[in-house]
């Protein structure tokens, strides 16, 4: 039986994600928001870099492991960092996609490209929430400070924050 589906031609080329989706008009203005390469998203990218969780967690990390050995994981996991963006770069090169998602789905096919999505989604809700919490703990005490208390609350904090930490 003859195919004529471009899934399966045998060559690198697959359909990118969300090919066919017709009648969805969001969906595309959403998928256009950032342009891969443009300069709003390599502002975010360094945004999200500079902020990101992991520097946010890396004190409390050094404390619960200690000096040695928090710097012999720091050094492991740079090394491992250095050899995973190396072999990206390597596969961004010979296949000629511009962004880690197209490559995603050239590798590994549409349902790892969807799966790549989501776990960006909940990647970016977490460090939303993370920023959240961050921004929540150095504006109380400043407004503490400078009013005696902490906005309509009457000095007490929002039920979703459990300061019993």
């Amino acid at each position: 039986m003859e195919t004529t589906d471009s899934t399966h031609s045998g060559g690198l080329e697959s359909p990118k994600c969300g090919e066919g989706m017709t009648g969805r008009p969001f969906w595309n203005r959403m998928v256009n928001l950032l342009p891969a390469g443009s300069k709003a998203a390599a502002v975010f990218n360094i945004m999200k870099a500079t902020l990101g969780a992991g520097a946010l967690s890396l004190p409390f990390t050094m404390l619960s492991a200690g000096v040695t050995l928090g710097v012999v994981l720091l050094v492991v996991m740079a090394a491992l960092s250095i050899l995973s963006l190396g072999l990206i770069v390597r596969a961004v090169h010979k296949s000629g996609k511009d962004t880690y998602e197209e490559l995603v789905d050239l590798l590994f096919g549409c349902r790892w490209c969807y799966l790549y999505q989501l776990a960006m989604f909940v990647f970016c809700f977490g460090t939303s929430a993370v920023y959240i919490v961050t921004i929540y703990d150095i504006v109380r005490p400043v407004t503490v400070h400078a009013f005696g208390y902490f906005g309509n609350s009457g000095g007490t904090a929002p039920s979703v924050v459990n300061e019993d930490y």
